[in-house]
Parts: C-alpha cells; sequence; structure tokens
C-alpha cells in the first residue's frame, strides 16, 4: 500500500505543530512588510486571529469571512455567532477605506477578495441569522422549525449551495443552540 502523502513530513515526528498562542496581538516584520495578528475572541471557532500586512494594506481574514454562502460555525470548538458580528463591526473601523480583505471563503462570481462592504454584508447575514433565531424561539417554534426557513430575507443569495456546501438549516440549528445557551 502507498504510503499518504503529508508533504516534506515523512512521519508525525517531522510534522510542524504551532509553538505561539496568541491571546491578543502578535507582530512581526518581514523586510519592510509589518505583520500583525490579532485576537478577537470567539468567531468562527474560538483561535481565529486576524492577519494585516501593514505596508500593503492587506487583511486575511481567514474563516472569519465567508463571501455569499453559508458558514461552517463550529461549536465544539468555541464558535460565537455574537462575537464573531462584534468582530466583524470592529475590524473594518481599524483599517483604511481602501484596505483589501482575504476571504477565507467565497462564493464563485463573488470572489475571495473585497473591501468593508463584504465585510459588513457578512455581518448583516450573521446578525439577521441570529435575530430570525429569537424571533423563532420567542414564538415558540422548535430547533427543528426553525431549522426549515429556506432563505433569509434580503439575503437569497446565500440559499444556493457552495463549496463548503453549509445548509441555512445548519446555520439556524447552530444558531437556535447559541441562543438557548445563555
Amino acid at each position: 500500500m502507498a504510503e499518504e502523502s503529508r508533504g516534506d513530513c515523512k512521519t508525525e515526528a517531522d510534522q510542524a505543530y504551532p509553538d505561539t498562542t496568541v491571546t491578543d496581538v502578535w507582530r512581526r516584520s518581514i523586510g519592510k512588510e509589518h505583520i500583525v495578528g490579532k485576537y478577537y475572541g470567539a468567531g468562527h471557532t474560538s483561535g481565529d486571529l486576524v492577519i494585516s500586512f501593514e505596508t500593503a494594506n492587506v487583511v486575511h481574514m481567514g474563516d472569519l469571512m465567508f463571501n455569499r454562502f453559508h458558514p461552517f460555525i463550529d461549536r465544539p470548538a468555541g464558535a460565537s455567532i455574537a462575537n464573531w458580528i462584534k468582530t466583524l463591526e470592529t475590524v473594518p473601523g481599524q483599517h483604511s477605506a481602501d484596505t483589501v480583505y482575504i476571504f477565507g471563503h467565497g462564493k464563485e462570481g463573488f470572489g475571495v477578495t473585497g473591501g468593508k462592504a463584504e465585510l459588513a454584508k457578512f455581518r448583516d447575514y450573521l446578525t439577521a441569522v441570529l435575530d430570525y433565531t429569537r424571533k423563532q424561539i420567542a414564538a415558540g417554534k422548535s430547533k427543528d422549525e426553525i431549522a426549515k426557513a429556506e432563505a433569509l430575507p434580503g439575503f437569497e443569495e446565500y440559499a444556493s449551495p457552495a463549496p463548503p456546501r453549509i445548509s441555512l438549516a445548519s446555520v439556524l440549528g447552530t444558531a437556535h443552540d447559541e441562543v438557548s445557551s445563555r
């Protein structure tokens, strides 16, 4: 049987593992580029960093940004939709109007780079998810009933599947769990 490829790693012992934990801000300069990693708290997971390349005026959002499709919200890994929204509100205010943002995921036709408008759209989507879920819970709906929604008004472009094909039902189910746990 052929050995599974792991790049240059022949064994697990060869694997490089992270050796730094960031609880606030990490900084490093490489040549003329100044790189800053900031931790804003739980979002997609409990360990997402926003990486800024200050000289280039580029910010990598990683899995904190899904451009126009339903996100994977990893509650077992500490995700928080409410704090994710706060992060998407905070980050653009810390950068200039012409900053380019790199997204962890982007639906075909919408791309994996953009500006503050795309971050605001995703923030508004997550806000709509929580608002819809709260209203449905207040109306006495069960988790399964809430998850039957086919689309959220104003966010219809999120409805068609795109890799990794996370459904609105999954997002609403996770939102239900978060709202109900408070």
